[in-house]
């Protein structure tokens, strides 16, 4: 009767020790800032782009976040990707209802990350997507790899160092990464951070978003395309007014000293004896 006492003293000790440590494993697994570069080139792209790419976290049993996936989440969400939905792999169901609920249009892209345990129920909601007719752009492993369902364009696995070997046999290397990180801290570590938000900004990208473009400005009273406005001219003369354009016979008679453009009266020709008498 005392061993049981004292067994279930410590379970819930321990229990009680671990609701308690959450806010200090949480400084420890929150993943830092991404690089001023990432966080800019994804500011760059259009808002309806990122709006429109959807993202499904699925954690295996690990209620209280120990590995950062929701913390991963909301880092996404920070870089400009609104649309995240985060769950544990015992609430599959409303995940499956999210994404039933959209439509699998041209300007959808669908992201499913799945993290340790995780992995496995998260092939089972790409799988099960796939049964709705839903496409989905990317699947991401991290900890652990599964194959890709046929619904799947891309699929992208991130183990540790020292973890297990790829579930498919064919990689390319960029299909596969590994990271100098433990299992615990592989989604908050930055070369996760940097992967992930690297493949979101190439699938917000290739989202066509006209209205974001800037529009030019016309104005009401004037027609487009507008004629140009030429300067007026002045009357005032300057070093430089050799260069204006004149016609020949305007300087054909200039009297020596004097240069292009300026004023000057001519000699006048002396008169005859004959024209003094009669203009007197």
């Amino acid at each position: 009767m005392r061993r049981r006492a004292r067994r279930l003293l410590g379970w819930g000790l321990l229990g009680v020790s671990l609701a308690g440590g959450v806010g200090c494993t949480c400084h420890l697994t929150a993943p830092p800032p991404v690089s001023l570069d990432l966080a800019e080139a994804c500011s760059c792209v259009s808002i309806k782009g990122r709006r429109h790419v959807h993202l499904f976290f699925v954690q295996g049993p690990d209620p209280i976040d120990v590995g950062g996936l929701k913390t991963m989440k909301e880092q996404m969400q920070a870089l400009g990707f609104p649309q995240a939905w985060y769950a544990p792999s015992f609430c599959l169901t409303t995940l499956k209802k999210e994404i039933a609920a959209l439509n699998d249009g041209c300007d959808k892209r669908i992201v499913i990350v799945g993290y340790g345990l995780g992995v496995k129920s998260a092939w089972d909601l790409a799988s099960a997507a796939g049964i709705d007719g839903i496409h989905v752009d990317l699947f991401v492993c991290i900890g652990q790899d599964a194959p890709r369902p046929e619904n799947v364009s891309r699929k992208l696995t991130i183990l540790t160092a020292a973890g297990c070997e790829p579930a498919e046999e064919e990689h390319s290397a960029e299909a596969v990464r590994r990271i100098d990180a433990s299992l615990l801290s592989l989604p908050a570590h930055p070369e996760t951070l940097e992967l992930l938000g690297t493949e979101l900004l190439g699938l917000a990208g290739s989202i066509p978003a006209v209205e974001d473009l800037p529009q030019p400005f016309h104005h009401e009273g004037e027609p487009t395309p507008r004629p140009p406005v030429m300067p007026p001219a002045t009357a005032s003369r300057d070093e430089w007014d050799f260069l204006r354009p004149a016609s020949v016979e305007k300087y054909s008679l200039r009297p020596p000293g004097t240069l292009p453009g300026e004023k000057k009266d001519l000699p006048q020709p002396p008169r005859k004896q004959s024209d003094k008498l009669t203009s007197k």
